[in-house]
């Protein structure tokens, strides 16, 4: 699964906050912190903490869709 998979189904502002927060997308982006990432999109610090962690929590529960469908492969011993 690919980061622009993950980030579909957000808002515009909700993967706009996740590709800056985490430098997700470009190779040569970086991480930026709570405040550049409030200064670049004009909005509060705190917006941007909510933002993030209701986008979190949405490609973390994507992600445990898609790994609870994935079958598990010979071999390996799960603990």
């Amino acid at each position: 699964m690919r980061e622009n998979d993950l980030l579909d189904g957000l808002s515009e502002l909700e993967a706009d906050v996740l590709r800056l927060r985490f430098g997700i997308g470009d190779s040569s982006a970086f991480p930026m912190s709570r405040r550049a990432v409030a200064d670049r999109l004009d909005v509060t610090i705190s917006k941007v903490r909510t933002i993030e962690g209701q986008a979190v929590r949405q490609v973390r529960r994507r992600l445990a869709k898609v790994l609870y469908c994935v079958p598990p492969q010979r071999g390996t011993n799960p603990q």
